[in-house]
């Protein structure tokens, strides 16, 4: 896996190399905290989060030794990687990821907390918080206006550390034309309809 022992002496960005940092639904954090707190959360680009989140598994990959299969990664072509529908995912999740590993021939580089990763890429963003109306979205990029909100809320001062040092990690996977018809064609599916209001 991508567990490491924890180095006291690395700094923010070896830092965020070294833990894996999981996702959490809303609704399993609000099970467990309750539903009287803020929520905020960071609205980012889709394909850009997409793409990101490609590169933040390249970079784990590499982080964790695996210089072989962080390579293969990196050559990895859209239509290796975007290839089921959005019907595939509701059927069977684990079939597109186990789908994902036979077309790319990295069977003996699997491992639980790859699995895990290539899950959280293949999910739709709204899996995660549902568009719950009680967020309050701040945009990606736009730090200035979190940091000023948490400070105000909090009482104390607040300042944004960089934490994902994955972008210097190329990767065959550019956001163009192909890319954006490929990902509308599956994850609008899921997203557009939630985002689009009704009587109902």
């Amino acid at each position: 896996g991508y567990h490491k022992p924890i180095n006291l002496t690395l700094n923010n960005e070896e830092l965020a190399d070294t833990i894996i940092h999981l996702h959490e639904r809303l609704d399993v954090l609000v099970s467990k905290f309750g539903n009287e707190y803020d929520i905020i959360s960071i609205k980012r680009d889709k394909y850009q989060r997409f793409v990101s989140l490609w590169k933040h598994i390249i970079d784990l990959t590499h982080t964790d030794g695996n210089i072989e299969l962080s390579n293969i990664f990196k050559k990895i072509k859209l239509e290796d990687i975007l290839f089921y529908t959005h019907s595939d995912l509701i059927l069977n999740e684990e079939s597109v990821i186990n789908k994902f590993i036979k077309i790319n021939k990295i069977e003996k580089y699997m491992t639980d907390g790859l699995y895990t990763m290539l899950s959280i890429l293949v999910r739709h963003p709204s899996f995660w918080h549902n568009n719950n109306p009680k967020i309050k979205w701040f945009e990606f990029g736009d730090f200035a206006k979190l940091e000023e909100w948490v400070t105000y809320k909090t009482g104390k001062p607040f300042k944004m550390i960089k934490s994902n040092g994955s972008q210097h990690f190329d990767c065959s996977i550019k956001i163009n034309e192909e890319f954006i018809n490929r990902y509308n064609n599956i994850y609008d599916y899921f997203d557009v309809q939630k985002n689009n209001k009704t009587l109902i």
